[in-house]
């Protein structure tokens, strides 16, 4: 993978395949701060609508709570292919500082047909197409969505902590951000404008 000095600890808020509830997430988040988590991947998010006002709050009051005890919160920004401008997927559309919305792009850095966007909404862009990764019944396969992207930033978010233990949610996050590649085709679809790099966060001053 995308790292080695690290511990990861899997949760399932889809209990058999069914589909989740906010509830759920809610207990994986408080599950993960009790635990002692760094950070959270959340390859999971619904639009606006799909749930109500008061769920919205509880949850982010959820990953709210999280960045209170210092945890990293990597969301991935959705699949509608639409701007999260107004309003995006949730949680990745919160505005909340620990929270990094994370895009997908293709095997070329174009972005992904499927991906969401945003200038403000969106912070990066990262390989999401065809990733080749595990799936049910102990097999392997490739999928696509910004589910498989939202990972690889959340791997070199625990690089960067693995390389330099001292680093806070907003020091990594803010790594991730200077790091980007530059990308033509992703210039106006997130905040930084480009791609993550590996390479560029490891070696930011």
């Amino acid at each position: 993978g995308i790292n080695w000095q690290v511990r990861i600890m899997a949760l399932n808020i889809f209990p058999r395949f069914i589909e989740g509830q906010v509830s759920d997430a809610i207990r994986g988040i408080d599950y993960a701060i009790k635990k002692g988590a760094h950070i959270i991947n959340a390859s999971w998010g619904a639009g606006p609508t799909d749930i109500t006002e008061d769920e919205f709050q509880l949850l982010k009051e959820a990953i709210k709570k999280a960045q209170d005890h210092g945890i990293l919160f990597v969301a991935a920004a959705g699949n509608s292919g639409t701007s999260n401008e107004k309003k995006g997927d949730i949680p990745a559309s919160f505005d909340l500082d620990n929270i990094v919305s994370v895009g997908s792009f293709d095997r070329y850095t174009k972005p992904s047909s499927f991906s969401n966007y945003g200038k403000t909404s969106v912070d990066l862009f990262a390989p999401g197409e065809e990733i080749y990764s595990t799936l049910t019944g102990k097999d392997y396969g490739y999928k696509s969505g910004s589910s498989m992207a939202a990972p690889m930033a959340t791997g070199i978010a625990a690089l960067l902590l693995a390389n330099d233990n001292s680093l806070d949610f907003k020091s990594i996050k803010e790594i991730l951000m200077d790091s980007c590649q530059p990308a033509p085709a992703l210039k106006d679809l997130s905040r930084c404008g480009g791609a993550l790099s590996a390479e560029k966060a490891l070696a930011h001053p």
